[in-house]
């Protein structure tokens, strides 16, 4: 048991010490952009898809943009976790350097042409913050 227990110890800290996690070690916290996407009525199924794309392509290539993630809800609402939303189609989580990065992405042309073409089709909750630079955590020495 012993012996089983440090070989997953072992497993565990190579896994983990392959993982990028640009922000977790710095002292400085990015600006973080969160929308959520719920489709009006009517609104076709390939919308979605239409949706995701040009988040991957156009969203993704703004200058101040740090990092992008895109996806659809994940499957983890259950009866004991029925606090999880998911009633919505399209995740959004933009990473930018600070408050002058978010102002530049949400005036660049790409994001202006996106909001023209997708804000006909959903409703969005957006949630702007940044992270406490005190909660991240720091290199060991």
């Amino acid at each position: 048991m012993k012996r089983t227990l440090s070989s997953a110890m072992l497993a565990l800290g190579a896994a983990l010490a392959g993982c990028q996690a640009p922000y977790a070690l710095s002292t400085t916290a990015p600006f973080v952009h969160v929308v959520v996407f719920k489709a009006k009525p009517n609104v076709p199924a390939a919308s979605v898809e239409d949706l995701l794309r040009d988040m991957r392509d156009a969203l993704s290539a703004v200058p101040p943009v740090k990092g992008i993630w895109v996806g659809k809800p994940a499957p983890t609402k259950t009866p004991e976790r029925s606090f999880v939303i998911d009633d919505y189609e399209v995740g959004l989580l933009v990473v930018v350097r600070d408050q002058q990065g978010l102002d530049d992405y949400l005036n660049d042309p790409r994001h202006v042409e996106f909001v023209k073409k997708h804000g006909g089709n959903f409703d969005v909750r957006v949630i702007d913050f940044t992270p406490n630079p005190s909660a991240v955590p720091t290199a060991a020495p």
